[in-house]
């Protein structure tokens, strides 16, 4: 083969090859029905936001058609024209492919899907991601007279540009009898800024007595935000103050608002605006659910000083919010409110851990010449803690006067109980147990006394549960065995007493019956020999002896 032959058969295959390429590419565009992105631009961000982005490509082919034929494309996910990682392809479904992005910074989305090979690029599609920008929150509204007379010409209202990149625009409307009986006509007017100020002015001649609302459109590309509606009364008051005319002027809110917690008292610091006297503060805290307004006399340090004593729901380590607003003339309007949210400062608990078990109820084991003993003990009630309790400490010492104080210190709270081991039997210990915090520690519980075998008090012997029923079991047996031996003694005696008292005597019951010179026989005799015997006489004396049993 020459090389004019081996040339050719290169192009007819590059030539096959881009030709199958192109048909397989078309094959597989034809298969796609939609490819759609959620949510639409503009997608606009809010600061520490993020919002998920969803593409689904849909096929209206058969459920194994559709897995043959895109099985082997991918979604590849960019911002900018840099490759996203991690954004790959989540899962099918019958006939649709899902992928899910998460946008936390603003640019352009573009999602692709590729195909076998990484230059095939099938389709794709977009989406815009921005910021939104911050509603304009501080503003100042002044009034324009002409001349001296007490008719409004103009309303001019300034704030504090945030961003170079934002544009503004002021919505407003004008009504004598209010927006509320009828459609009022909205009008806008463009502000103009200057570095970090802007300022719009609102037309007001002939609107005396009327109602005027306007608030401000924050834009940042195709994201904008929106301020509250500011509404004021076009109307002048009896008010006397210096400078004139100036009923309408709403300050500047105050700024930098620090707040510090000392022991029982609060200290707020803040900074303002203001253009001719001393302003005047309302302050406004909530603790404990509970709101309260304080409003001061005139300030010139721009310090407040509150102690517990003028702080309503006072409790330490709780949580309350301060709101500071400011107004510069008696009888002008106050600010926007700047806030602020503290925990109050901590103090050391008030009330000591409760020991639940005495000497003898606490649990013990011996070993040798020791014993070892479980303390149970339960924290008081959590109005007593002064805080956040950290830490449970455990003391205890031996009679000894020289001995020294031993320490347990328990940091998991939710253990209710704590052994003390190596205690010498002969000796007696006190415990006591104390709760802490970051700011110390509360006083000492009621100390729990631990006696020794050896030299353990009567009176507590006598006063223990333990100890009366031990001498109750030794009683019980003694009175036992007493019983045992009274029914041994008395039961042979009664046997024999009944003996003596049925039976005859014997020859052997009467004793010295067989000596010679007392030995009597009495048999039975009849009345003639009775009669003989009484008057002879009975040898032993006038005694007269028994005769059948009859005396």
């Amino acid at each position: 083969m020459n090389k004019i032959e081996v040339m050719a058969s290169i192009h007819i295959f590059v030539g096959a090859s881009i030709l199958l390429v192109a048909v397989c590419k078309r094959s597989v565009s034809s298969e796609i029905s939609s490819l759609t992105i959620e949510p639409r631009s503009p997608i606009c961000l809010k600061k520490g936001e993020n919002i998920p982005i969803t593409i689904m490509l849909h096929s209206n082919l058969s459920s194994v058609n559709f897995t043959r034929t895109f099985s082997n494309l991918s979604l590849l996910w960019y911002r900018n024209g840099i490759q996203l990682p991690n954004a790959t392809i989540i899962h099918y479904t019958n006939n649709s492919i899902v992928s899910r992005f998460v946008a936390k910074y603003p640019g352009l989305f573009t999602c692709v899907l590729i195909g076998p090979t990484a230059s095939q690029n099938l389709a794709n599609r977009s989406v815009s991601v921005g910021m939104r920008p911050n509603p304009v929150a501080n503003l100042v509204a002044t009034p324009k007279f002409i001349s001296d007379e007490d008719t409004f010409r103009y309303v001019v209202v300034s704030w504090l540009r945030q961003s170079i990149e934002y544009v503004y625009r002021v919505f407003f409307k004008i009504d004598l009898l209010g927006c509320f009986s009828f459609p009022c006509v909205e009008d806008n007017i463009e502000p103009t800024c200057i570095a970090t100020k802007c300022t719009a002015r609102i037309d007001t001649e002939g609107h005396d007595l009327s109602d005027l609302a306007f608030y401000i459109v924050t834009r940042q590309g195709a994201c904008e935000s929106r301020s509250r509606v500011w509404n004021f009364n076009l109307t002048l008051s009896s008010c006397d103050v210096l400078p004139p005319k100036t009923l309408f002027y709403v300050p500047y809110p105050p700024t930098k608002l620090t707040i510090e917690t000392s022991y029982r008292s609060v200290i707020l610091r803040w900074q303002d605006i203001v253009s001719w006297s001393l302003p005047s503060v309302s302050l406004t805290y909530t603790c404990s659910k509970s709101s309260y307004t304080i409003k001061s006399k005139k300030v010139d340090i721009r310090v407040i000083f509150l102690s517990d004593k003028h702080i309503r729901g006072y409790a330490p380590y709780g949580k309350c919010t301060f709101c500071l607003s400011i107004q510069e003339y008696h009888c002008g309007q106050f600010s926007e409110k700047l806030c602020k949210t503290t925990r109050l400062r901590e103090e050391p608990p008030s009330e000591a851990p409760n020991i639940t078990c005495t000497t003898d109820t606490c649990p013990t084991s011996y070993d040798d010449q020791f014993r070892n003993l479980t303390v149970t003990w339960e924290l008081p009630a959590e109005k007593y803690w002064g805080g956040v309790l950290r830490e449970i400490k455990l003391r205890y010492t031996a009679a000894e006067s020289n001995s020294t104080w031993q320490e347990i210190v328990l940091t998991n709270l939710s253990s209710k109980s704590v052994a003390i081991i190596g205690l010498n039997k002969t000796l007696h210990y006190s415990v006591y147990l104390q709760a802490c915090n970051t700011e110390g520690c509360s006083g000492n519980s009621k100390q729990l006394q631990i006696y020794g075998i050896r030299a353990r008090p009567l009176y507590s012997i006598y006063s223990s549960s333990n100890y009366n029923t031990v001498w109750y079991s030794i009683g019980g047996a003694m009175g036992f065995i007493i019983v045992m031996v009274v029914c041994i003694i008395m039961i042979p005696k009664l046997f024999f007493k009944q003996r003596t008292e049925l039976e005859p005597l014997s020859e052997t019951d009467i004793p010295n019956y067989d000596e010679a010179d007392d030995k009597i026989v009495y048999d039975h005799i009849d009345d003639e020999q009775c009669e003989q015997l009484y008057d002879e006489g009975d040898p032993r004396g006038d005694e007269t002896p028994p005769v059948n049993g009859q005396s």
